[in-house]
């Protein structure tokens, strides 16, 4: 009986996934490959889903924590020009113990949210720190 079959057939047969008397055949196919222990498959998930959420985390804590020092260090920029309208840049990084391109940006920022104003040149001009509303 087995030569007449094809050679997959044979090897289903010989795994008991098929059924037969000559007549008919009853052929059991496993739906999803078989797993281990379904704990280890949800551990996994679990492991992915804790990893995602902690980044997620530590993105929104890292987002807070820079905004609040950026804040800070708004306020001390613009304290500095309040005390000396005529500070430069490279005066307030020292000043404030940061890089003057960080103060660069800290400058320009202020600029676009309004609260200060350059009037006149880089050298010899001053700053309008506006009040706040």
């Amino acid at each position: 009986m087995s030569s007449k079959l094809p050679i997959n057939l044979e090897n289903l047969l010989r795994q008991r996934k098929v059924e037969g008397n000559g007549s008919y055949f009853l052929i059991r196919l496993p739906v999803r490959p078989k797993i281990e222990s379904e704990e280890s498959c949800l551990e996994g998930k679990k492991e992915k889903v804790s990893e995602k959420v902690s980044e997620k985390v530590s993105e929104k804590v890292s987002e807070k924590v820079s905004e609040k020092a950026s804040e800070k260090m708004s306020e001390k920029v613009l304290s500095l020009m309040r005390e000396n309208l005529h500070m430069a840049t490279p005066e307030i990084a020292e000043a404030v113990g940061r890089s003057a391109r960080a103060i660069e940006m800290q400058v320009a920022e202020l600029k676009i949210e309004g609260l200060i104003e350059r009037i006149g040149p880089a050298k010899g001009g001053y700053w309008i720190v506006k009040e706040e509303s």
